[in-house]
């Protein structure tokens, strides 16, 4: 999935605080992937990844609720 990047520049509508905005769209964006692993190791954990590694390591999130 990708998500271009977006900045808000005065004009279009009104923002949280009451002041007029303008989406523009920016050069970078977001691009999410996946693959889903039914058993075994990483399982039952989500892995952020950032193309980056070196400023944004992978990060470890656990699914199990307990």
């Amino acid at each position: 999935m990708r998500a271009p990047g977006r900045v808000s520049i005065l004009g279009e509508h009104a923002d949280y605080c009451g002041y007029n905005v303008l989406p523009a769209a920016i050069e970078q964006d977001f691009i999410i992937a996946y693959i889903r692993v039914k058993e075994g190791p990483g399982c039952d954990e989500i892995r952020v990844h950032n193309t980056d590694q070196h400023c944004h390591p992978i990060i470890k999130i656990t699914t199990d609720p307990y």
